[in-house]
């Protein structure tokens, strides 16, 4: 076979391998199209996306349609809005300009391009494997004979690398971020380290140099987000080059020393001259790393780790199962990258910060994609190693057959269980959003799950407490807390105290009630106890517990409760009713501990059957009320009841049993929804609106779609001075 022909041959299979990549993760588009009720909303026009944090860029991506995107986005993290860069994420930019080009609206624009970006990834994976195979050390078998089979092993680790699990998870149909280009990038900055380490001659190091600085600035703007990750997977390839440049030629070296300051001055003048700040970009990493951990010793709130799903820490049985598919295909990538380190004469060092991330998996679930590169390249290590060694053509051809069989037969199943991957979130509650719009002013904040954040954005065009991005421990206290209370004038003004004064605020409050503005104990005490005692009472609270009256009084209470409110509107929604609403809302700052011994489980399907039993269920649980003994079967266990209540349009069933000790039901029949939990839980605010058993002056209804979510209007309590 001739070279022209050999390349041409790779060509098209590697572009077979990349269109293989986008219809694997396009195909379930079919079933999206044959289910528009789950799929889609708006009338069944508007598509969903998997992950709601896509919408953070569809949003920013209509700002720049619009000309008006700014630094400051008022509307997220109200009160104080949202600092970010001046110049919008990259992702954004394409999918506004594929919107002008082609017409296309941004929803359809954004399930479809994860599909297609994402299985590029095959490009830099069989560039990088083919020059490490390139620079094994072969003390046994022929040379030329190897080096031949470099590039078709190359093609297995392309292959591999792009169905790796969790990266097919992560980029295919619906599911817009970063994720799509991260691992593409880095190890695209691999291969451009690599060719400055191999350059041999002045020019072609500067030029290799060049296009390393110009995707590493592409990275920089594309994962804006998170630029000293960028740094750090731009900077290890980087440095390795220089190390090795300079045993082998220290002239070239200063050359591209040089090159490099120019490169640094570059970022400093674009992304600020603090970018340039080691220090800063160390302490960013240590915070990042704390901020994905559950150890309670980070803040004196519950750790986030322990609420978000990306930050929880996989165990090793998920990072073979996602990562590479089970446990027969990781023993051979594994076991052949690990013989590639040993046999590339430290060329694997260039990789050395894709694999430190990945290796944080388990610490975060998320960075499993980031072992892609680490399966595809030991499995196309496993080819060559296997061709070159092997001689008898039927034993290597028949030993290959299995090892790619066994890599492959771990992949079938995540491409399958694609077209059965579904939003996180119903049709009906991006129509609330929707809805919200119609029913609140412009400078109205909507108080909701920190995961409705982004979309609410987009959708609603309504100042959003918390979102996808910004969520730490501390405001999902502030989130939560209302929630779990039994005080709906407490829940009240907690809201509106927090929407008009800030993080700042409950620092300045703590000054004031406690020692100082980290005393959150004694500070958050004082004034939850004088926002549910309302001003009048408040104020004799200031004066007898803390000796505070007079002119710091009436200071004191115009600032716990301003007279200038926003229009403020609190969303429930179903979704709530499985979240740690209860456990993160009711957290002890001073104990730092959960509450205890607090039960919750919600039910679907609630029917009122003629013999006086409630039926419903929770998950694959059936669930027998008898509303006449008070008694709950449920998964072979029967439990005693306190009390009942359930509603049927405008009528209201209260029972109370003389059980000493017992559990609670709310229902609502319209809905079919309704809780089993504890005397505490269920006296808090969330199930007495959701289910409607009680009425309050301080949330007035707006809107409700049973059993998906509900639309309540916050009147908070306002201090007009002493009368």
């Amino acid at each position: 076979m001739s070279n022209r022909v050999h390349k041409w041959l790779v060509f098209c299979l590697l572009t077979i391998i990349i269109v293989s990549g986008m219809l694997a993760r396009l195909y379930p588009i079919g079933n999206w199209l044959e289910h528009k009720d789950r799929f889609f909303f708006n009338n069944k026009e508007v598509p969903l996306l998997v992950t709601v944090d896509g919408y953070f860029y569809l949003e920013a991506a209509q700002a720049v349609q619009q000309n008006t995107y700014n630094a400051v986005d008022p509307r997220r993290h109200v009160p104080v809005g949202h600092e970010r860069s001046s110049v919008p994420p990259l992702l954004s930019v394409l999918l506004a300009g594929l919107n002008t080009l082609t017409g296309v609206s941004l929803e359809w624009l954004a399930i479809l391009l994860p599909g297609v970006i994402g299985a590029f990834l095959a490009i830099p994976s069989w560039l990088i494997c083919t020059v490490l195979l390139e620079k094994v050390r072969q003390p046994v078998w022929r040379k030329n004979r190897c080096l031949a089979a470099a590039p078709w092993a190359a093609l297995v680790a392309a292959c591999f690398t792009i169905f790796s699990p969790m990266y097919l998870e992560r980029s295919a149909l619906g599911w817009l971020d970063t994720d799509i280009l991260n691992i593409t990038l880095s190890l695209l900055l691999c291969f451009l380290g690599i060719k400055i380490a191999d350059s041999k001659s002045d020019s072609e190091g500067v030029v290799a140099l060049v296009i390393f600085g110009a995707v590493a600035c592409v990275f920089a703007w594309w994962w804006d987000q998170s630029l000293t990750v960028v740094l750090a997977l731009a900077g290890v390839p980087l440095a390795v080059a220089l190390l090795f440049l300079l045993f082998r030629d220290r002239k070239r070296c200063l050359l591209l020393f040089t090159c490099l300051a120019l490169c640094c001055v570059f970022i400093g003048w674009w992304k600020g001259w603090s970018t340039l700040n080691p220090k800063g970009h160390f302490q960013h990493i240590v915070n990042i790393y704390n901020y994905i951990q559950t150890d309670g010793g980070v803040s004196v709130f519950q750790p986030s780790g322990r609420t978000v799903s990306e930050q929880a820490g996989a165990n090793f049985a998920v990072i073979v199962a996602k990562g590479f598919g089970g446990l027969p295909a990781f023993v051979i990538a594994g076991s052949f990258f690990l013989l590639l380190a040993l046999l590339t004469q430290g060329y694997i060092l260039f990789l050395a910060g894709i694999v430190l991330v990945g290796l944080l998996s388990f610490d975060g679930l998320r960075f499993i994609i980031f072992l892609a590169p680490v399966f595809g390249l030991g499995m196309g290590f496993a080819v060559y190693f296997v061709f070159c060694l092997v001689r008898q053509r039927w034993i290597s051809l028949s030993i290959l057959a299995a090892i790619i069989g066994i890599g492959g037969f771990g992949l079938v199943e995540p491409v399958k269980s694609l077209q059965w991957r579904v939003p996180r979130r119903l049709p009906v509650i991006f129509d609330a959003m929707r809805t919200i719009k119609a029913h609140s002013s412009e400078e109205s904040v909507i108080w909701a799950s920190w995961g409705h954040g982004h979309p609410l954005v987009y959708y609603s065009d309504r100042g959003v407490i918390a979102d996808g991005m910004y969520h730490s421990a501390q405001l999902q206290y502030v989130l939560n807390y209302p929630l779990s209370v039994a005080s709906d004038r407490l829940a009240a003004n907690w809201i509106s105290f927090y929407v008009a004064r800030g993080p700042s605020g409950l620092r300045k409050i703590n000054e004031q009630l406690g020692e100082n503005s980290e005393d959150w104990g004694e500070g958050l005490a004082g004034l939850q106890k004088i926002l549910a005692a309302g001003p009048v009472e408040g104020r004799k609270i200031l004066d007898k517990e803390y000796g505070v009256n007079g002119t710091e009084g009436e200071s004191i209470l115009q600032f716990i409760f301003p007279t200038q409110q926003r229009p403020m509107f609190l969303l429930l929604d179903y979704l709530m009713l499985n979240q740690a609403w209860y456990p993160t809302g009711q957290w002890n700052v001073k104990l730092r501990k959960q509450p205890t011994r607090q039960h919750f489980i919600s039910m679907d399907r609630v029917q009122l059957g003629k013999n006086g039993f409630l039926r419903a269920r929770n998950l694959n649980n059936k669930v027998m009320i008898d509303i006449r003994k008070g008694r709950v079967d449920i998964a072979g266990d029967t439990i005693a009841l306190r009390s009942l209540s359930v509603r049927a349009g405008d009528k209201m069933l209260r029972k109370r049993y003389k059980h000493s000790k017992g559990m609670v039901v709310y229902a609502n029949l319209g809905g079919a929804v309704g809780m089993l939990g504890s005397q505490k839980v269920a006296n808090a605010l969330l199930p007495k609106l959701f289910f409607e058993t009680a009425k309050s002056k301080y949330f007035t209804p707006v809107d409700k779609h049973m059993p998906f979510y509900s639309l309540w209007k916050v009147n908070g309590e306002k201090y007009h001075g002493e009368k």
